[in-house]
């Protein structure tokens, strides 16, 4: 078994630190997967495969809602009383300046944390760490308040000694914390704690103090632009797993774990679970030694399309056609056009985006393009009631989708009722939604960089309804 190779994603997090000397990261995509951990030879959680690479050089906590501002360890809370021992934030709970004081200071902290009774002193000017902790809970103002506090008795504390790390929080769900919109359009408590987290990174003093804020969250588009789109934000995307990735999760895992009853070679296995989260294959793994029965193609696709759909509603399905362009009786223009078509997408200087199917219903325009995407060696991706589902939510549903298009090689995308998805966007009493879901799907149908790969297809019986900004 060879060993486990970093996550590209946590090289692009330390390089946006360290190399690009960016203060805040912004992690998004598939973060509730597990990612090798090289220390221990595992898979973990992304929080705890972060925590593995940052902690080498940083000094890191932790905030989420539900438990407030935590350390990871005691060791890390042990560091970081003694780091900041002294300082002028720092509490007056107990003497700092003695190896004593610190011990009362940690076991305090442990009666308060558990009893989560004491409340933050919002009017006190020597913040009591312990006690605000403890308070931190069901409360991010409150808790992004200390963590600033925190963040500048490090800075304090290294600016005397340059042994001290640097200050580190990830703050999960994030997007729950910093939901988008103009924040003079936010509510009271989300448009405070917006402007208090601004104020803090905003300030030139962290931004030269080296210390790192990673937000963690579903969407980047869910996350308030005021934070995007500083120069001073990375955003990391973790994709779904890649074909190498893949293989090296299923040669660990039957390494340690033992093999699991395939119906086809582990090759094609890992060709087939293109799509899935390694956690999925995990419990797919997992089924198949409880059930007994091997696993088969069309369990794996059934994974696949429950996970996608999971993502972004019914409006998907995944495909692999089996009937080949012999199959189609009569229709031989259209077959000899589709080929033409089909033949040319896959060079990228002569590949068309979208090509038009029109008809009435029921005469076979999807079995049709199936056909040539199976000879095309494509994978297909229906796209149906997308106007419906995702109205409302159309940034992060494209970003999901681009995600799921760039894990796999050449797809076909068949957008069923064109005409009812798309309309015209261009008509006088649209929606705005509407026309912004209709601008996003043609903005991404033009995309240069997925010319070549993505052939989108467009289901219609009125193409007379397709505005010309589609049409041409």
């Amino acid at each position: 078994m060879s060993e486990l190779e970093s996550p590209s994603f946590i090289d692009n997090l330390a390089a946006a630190y360290a190399d690009r000397s960016k203060s805040v990261a912004v992690v998004t995509g598939n973060t509730v997967d597990v990612f090798a951990d090289l220390a221990s030879d595992h898979y973990t959680s992304l929080e705890r495969a972060m925590y593995a690479r940052l902690s080498q050089k940083l000094q890191v906590t932790r905030l989420d809602s539900s438990t407030g501002v935590e350390f990871y360890s005691q060791k890390d809370r042990d560091a970081f009383f003694k780091s900041i021992k002294g300082q002028s934030n720092a509490s007056n709970f107990a003497d700092l300046s003695t190896e004593e004081g610190l011990w009362e200071l940690m076991r305090k902290f442990d009666e308060l944390k558990s009893k989560r009774e004491s409340k933050v002193k919002s009017e006190d000017d020597s913040f009591d760490y312990l006690e605000q902790m403890a308070g931190t809970r069901h409360s991010p103002l409150a808790a992004i308040e200390l963590l600033r506090i925190m963040s500048q008795d490090v800075s304090q504390a290294r600016e005397k000694n340059e042994a001290v790390k640097p200050f580190c929080v990830v703050m999960q769900m994030s997007d729950f914390f910093f939901p988008p919109g103009d924040p003079r359009e936010l509510s009271e408590i989300d448009r405070k704690r917006l402007v208090s987290f601004l104020s803090w990174i905003n300030d030139p003093d962290f931004e030269k103090s080296g210390n790192f804020i990673v937000l963690v969250a579903d969407s980047a588009s869910m996350l308030n632009n005021r934070i995007i789109e500083r120069p001073s934000t990375e955003t990391v995307e973790i994709s779904l797993p890649q074909k190498e990735l893949r293989a090296e999760f299923v040669e660990h895992y039957f390494a340690t774990q033992g093999e699991v009853k395939l119906e086809m070679s582990q090759q094609e296995f890992i060709e087939d679970s293109a799509g899935l989260t390694l956690t999925a294959i995990q419990d797919l793994f997992g089924e198949t030694e409880q059930t007994g029965v091997a696993l088969s193609s069309d369990r794996i696709l059934d994974h696949v399309n429950k996970l996608f759909k999971r993502m972004l509603g019914d409006v998907i399905t995944i495909v692999r056609p089996q009937h080949s362009p012999d199959a189609i009786l009569c229709y031989e223009d259209s077959k000899e056009v589709s080929s033409e078509v089909f033949k040319s997408a896959d060079d990228p200087d002569t590949a068309s985006s979208v090509m038009l199917y029109s008809g009435p219903n029921g005469v076979g325009k999807t079995f049709h393009a199936e056909a040539f995407a199976r000879e095309s060696k494509r994978v297909v991706i229906r796209l149906s009631g997308v106007r419906s589902q995702w109205f409302g939510g159309t940034d992060r549903s494209f970003e999901k989708l681009r995600m799921i298009i760039s894990i796999y090689g050449k797809v076909l995308i068949i957008v069923d009722e064109a005409h009812v998805q798309l309309g015209n966007i261009q008509s006088q009493g649209g929606h705005d939604t509407e026309q912004r879901l209709a601008g996003s799907m043609i903005s991404m149908m033009s995309d240069p960089k997925l010319r070549g790969k993505a052939l989108w297809c467009l289901m219609t019986s009125r193409p007379d309804l397709l505005g010309s900004d589609v049409l041409s």
